[in-house]
C-alpha cells in the first residue's frame, strides 16, 4: 500500500466514505438504531485494536483500524447532525482550528496555496467541493468584533482547556480570548460573576 493519492483522490474517497455511511445510516437496520451509548463499547474495542495494530507495527492493520475508528467518528457526527449539533465538517474545522491555534510557530497567514489549500474546485462524489477558510487570515480580535457585530451569545461560549463547567480564566486559552475582547473595549463576558 505504497500509493500517493493526490490531494483530489484523497477528498473523493472522504466524500465516498461519507455516502456510503449516509446510505448505511438510512437502509441498514443496525446502523439505524445505533445512539452514542450503544456505540461507545464498540468505539473502546476499536481503539484497542488500533493500539494493538500500533505497537506491532503492523501497516495493514493499522491502516483497517484507523479505518474502523474513522467509521465510528463518522457515526457520531452523523448522529450529531441528526440530532442538529453538529457534522462531520463541524468536527474536521474545530480540529482544524484547534491544531492551529496550538501551532503559533506556524505562519497560517500565509496564502492557502502556499500551505496545500487553494480555491480550486475539487469533484467529490459528482458534486463540486470549493474549500474555504475565510478566517484563517483574521485575527482573535477581528474574530471577537465581527461576533460582538453579529450579537454571538458569547456568555454561552468559551473553549477552557480545564473544561468545567465555566471557564477557568487562567489557562493560555481563556487569557487569549480575554485579550481580543479587552482590544474590543469590551470584558469577555464568560468570564463575568
Amino acid at each position: 500500500m505504497k500509493n500517493k493519492h493526490t490531494r483530489q483522490q484523497k477528498m473523493e474517497a472522504f466524500g465516498r466514505l461519507l455516502d456510503v455511511q449516509h446510505r448505511l445510516r438510512k437502509e441498514c437496520p443496525w446502523d439505524k438504531k445505533q445512539t452514542y451509548e450503544s456505540l461507545r463499547p464498540n468505539t473502546i474495542e476499536e481503539v484497542f485494536e488500533l493500539c494493538d495494530a500500533l505497537m506491532k507495527h503492523d501497516a495493514p492493520n493499522i491502516c483497517k483500524e484507523l479505518g474502523d475508528v474513522l467509521e465510528h467518528v463518522m457515526f457520531y457526527a452523523m448522529i450529531g447532525n441528526e440530532d442538529g449539533d453538529f457534522d462531520v465538517a463541524d468536527v474536521c474545522n474545530q480540529l482544524a482550528d484547534k491544531l492551529m491555534f496550538r501551532h503559533p510557530f506556524i505562519n497560517w497567514k500565509q496564502e492557502k496555496g502556499d500551505w496545500g489549500i487553494d480555491n480550486q474546485p475539487f469533484t467529490v462524489s459528482g458534486n463540486q467541493l470549493t474549500i474555504e477558510a475565510p478566517f484563517v487570515k483574521w485575527t482573535k480580535k477581528d474574530v471577537v468584533r465581527e461576533g460582538l457585530r453579529l450579537h454571538v451569545p458569547y456568555e454561552l461560549t468559551w473553549s477552557c482547556y480545564e473544561g468545567g463547567d465555566k471557564p477557568c480564566g487562567k489557562c493560555g486559552t481563556c487569557l487569549d480570548r480575554a485579550a481580543a475582547f479587552a482590544a474590543n473595549g469590551v470584558k469577555d463576558p464568560a468570564l463575568e460573576d
